[in-house]
């Protein structure tokens, strides 16, 4: 049986990266955390930011646009404390942060451009704590890639 939660997110507009890929920064509590991500503005995860000047190798980029301030800068402090944590910067009335994926699951990045879901680490899939299928999965890179399509203009 699926969860509430799992069903709003293959449901809604969040991408691939936001889906799949998320949990390799944010593990703690598996579909809670990115429902605790979403309350705090999330918009989407994206596996490179093509407008920026900065070229990040095995990183994902969490965009947020923050309505709470105070809690978004307590949030804020939290994340930044990560190991993981790389860099964050201003897009416009947001907030983009930079995490590098830990080395063991950079294969499983590759695999991901590539649209090989099912070859993925079995280290991966246990992040999700149940049996993840990769069925209909609809992999549009433009979706994946922030600012992918002002990059070709």
């Amino acid at each position: 049986m699926e969860s509430e939660l799992y069903k709003k997110i293959v449901n809604t507009s969040l991408n691939n990266t936001t889906r799949f890929l998320s949990p390799l920064i944010f593990t703690a509590r598996g579909e809670e955390s990115l429902r605790v991500l979403l309350n705090f503005g999330l918009i989407n995860v994206y596996i490179d930011d093509y407008g920026y000047k900065s070229k990040y190798l095995y990183c994902l980029f969490f965009l947020f646009k923050p309505t709470d301030r105070a809690a978004f800068n307590e949030f804020q402090k939290k994340i930044t404390s990560f190991d993981s944590f790389y860099d964050y910067y201003e897009v416009e009335d947001k907030i983009m942060f930079v995490f590098r994926v830990n080395s063991i699951y950079r294969r499983d990045i590759d695999l991901f451009k590539q649209n090989r879901f099912n070859d993925m680490s079995d280290d991966y899939k246990i992040l999700f704590h149940r049996n993840i299928k990769f069925n209909d999965i609809d992999m549009d890179i433009r979706k994946e890639i922030y600012r992918f399509e002002e990059y070709l203009t």
